[in-house]
């Protein structure tokens, strides 16, 4: 089996990032080279589910998903709504569980980010971490 290409850097991310943070060429250059998985998910779909245990930032790279709970009477409360760019999945450095749903609206694709490896880069750069 040949060797699978490297998936393109979640760029959308970056330029998401570098709206509210301002970012060094050798900081877009260390987020462009991230590992990750490009992975796609149809309407409905859930990308993670609360409980889940949190192994990988997920980046929406295209399409619409939105973040909810379930409330203690059992309703579904929204959390947000994601487009483009936003972190579907963002849950610290710690080992944890995933808080909430992410459901996708529309037909989603979305980076999967090893969470081990965007928290060395956010200990190694803390602009990037903050």
């Amino acid at each position: 089996m040949p060797p699978q290409p490297k998936p393109k850097p979640p760029k959308a991310m970056i330029q998401s990032l570098a709206r509210t943070v301002a970012l060094s060429d050798a900081e877009v250059a260390v987020l462009a080279n991230l590992p990750n998985v490009v992975r796609h998910k149809a309407r409905g779909m859930f990308v993670s589910r609360e409980g889940e245990r949190a192994s990988h930032c997920n980046v929406l790279l295209t399409g619409f998903a939105c973040s909810s709970r379930t409330t203690a009477e059992g309703a579904r409360a929204i959390l947000a709504l994601h487009m483009e760019g936003d972190p579907l999945s963002l849950t610290g450095c710690a080992p944890t569980a995933f808080c909430g749903d992410v459901q996708a609206l529309s037909a989603v694709s979305y980076a999967s980010i090893p969470q081990a490896a965007l928290c060395d880069v956010a200990r190694r750069h803390p602009a990037i971490g903050d």
